[in-house]
């Protein structure tokens, strides 16, 4: 939809153009300008007409883009779209502890201890802080920032 609002968009400022054209050719006679001011008479006489609707169009084509990206992209609005459902929810706000227990549950390990922090860019992260075993720290870490990806869908950090 979005799509076919940005061609009509365009189309008009194109007819724009050429309405601007047929305005200052038609008063030269009988030509492919007359012919043009025949059916459009109100775009021959006052082609920014069509700038105006070019211009509400590409706005309205904006606020489509926005929308759709604050639906798709949880970082531009506050708003998910659900897996397998079609309404749309505000995430839950967490508490770092609430978080951290959620992710040690995905985990499924006992052995581990897991920090939660603010972060700038994705909103908050989880970290190994330590694990029984040293040597698979890293194994519990990538595993630990998979669960996080999915988990940011549905929770942010509630700081207070």
């Amino acid at each position: 939809m979005k799509n076919f609002i940005l061609v009509l968009a365009i189309m008009c400022a194109g007819a724009y153009v050429v309405f601007l054209g047929a305005a200052k050719e038609a008063a030269d006679g009988p030509n492919w300008a007359s012919d043009v001011c025949k059916v459009g008479r109100s775009f021959c006489h006052d082609p920014q007409l069509l700038v105006y609707g070019a211009a509400g169009l590409a706005a309205l084509w904006l606020i489509a883009v926005f929308v759709s990206a604050s639906v798709t992209d949880p970082r531009v609005g506050d708003l998910i779209w659900r897996q397998g459902g079609t309404r749309l929810m505000a995430k839950q706000r967490k508490t770092a502890h609430e978080l951290k227990d959620i992710v040690a549950a995905r985990l499924g390990v006992g052995d581990v201890l897991i920090a939660v922090n603010k972060d700038r860019i994705d909103g908050w992260r989880a970290t190994v802080v330590t694990a029984l075993q040293p040597t698979n720290r890293k194994q519990y870490q990538a595993s630990v920032d998979q669960i996080v990806a999915e988990l940011r869908n549905e929770y942010d950090l509630d700081e207070w």
